[in-house]
């Protein structure tokens, strides 16, 4: 009874903590490097976001420690959202600024969009001093995974977003990944594979490939850009 009222604590206290730093040190930030309300609302959106989807899981608000570290890093502006997707400086050499870049949830990633948003975050980085002549877009997604984009329909914007990038290595196992991304299912619990509903095309196709045992990995994969 004790650990479960102690876990408890803490992923409220996570949340509580960020929530009250969000509205304190990240507004002050966010002034301080000139950035407009209107950004910084756009920004701190992911602590809500993230809240949600723990309480959809576990019945109060809160926050899993990964998904702490995450928005941590929004709040401390190490991760700007612009335009529809997320960067993460990571490093300059050869004149070439590495970026780690994250999709919110629901966003646009049409071509049309993600052609936006790489051209804003050039000229963002840019204005914060940075000196470079091409970004490294650095991606770890089990969307790059062949045993999942090949049943993406091919006017996907999904498979156009993960044909746009150059694969470089297999990382880790990500069934847990996309029981919780494709299916809703809540990470640390056990699931019979033939119970995932099957509410959508994609969600047929997944399920199929769970119960016949495909494993799925995440991958990381780069996009090279120059404007």
């Amino acid at each position: 009874m004790y650990n479960i009222f102690f876990t408890k604590y803490y992923h409220k206290y996570l949340y509580y903590y960020l929530l009250i730093k969000s509205q304190i040190k990240t507004k002050y930030l966010y002034r301080k490097k000139c950035f407009s309300i209107d950004f910084y609302k756009d920004n701190i959106i992911d602590l809500k976001i993230w809240s949600n989807i723990f309480k959809r899981c576990y019945g109060y608000k809160g926050l899993s420690k990964k998904d702490f570290d995450f928005v941590n890093d929004i709040l401390d502006c190490k991760i700007y959202k612009i335009g529809s997707l997320q960067y993460k400086f990571i490093k300059i050499e050869n004149d070439c600024l590495f970026l780690q870049l994250h999709i919110r949830e629901g966003v646009d990633i049409s071509p049309e969009e993600l052609n936006k948003s790489y051209s804003m975050s050039f000229d963002f980085y840019k204005n914060l001093g940075y000196k470079f002549s091409t970004i490294n877009f650095l991606s770890n997604s089990y969307l790059f995974s062949p045993d999942f984009y090949e049943v993406l329909d091919n006017n996907s914007n999904i498979l156009k977003y993960v044909l746009d990038r150059k694969k470089i290595k297999k990382e880790k196992y990500a069934n847990d990944i996309i029981l919780f991304r494709i299916f809703s299912c809540c990470p640390n619990k056990n699931y019979d594979y033939k119970y995932l509903p099957e509410n959508t095309s994609l969600q047929r196709n997944i399920k199929m490939k769970l119960i016949k045992g495909v494993v799925f990995y995440t991958y990381l994969a780069v996009k090279e850009y120059k404007k």
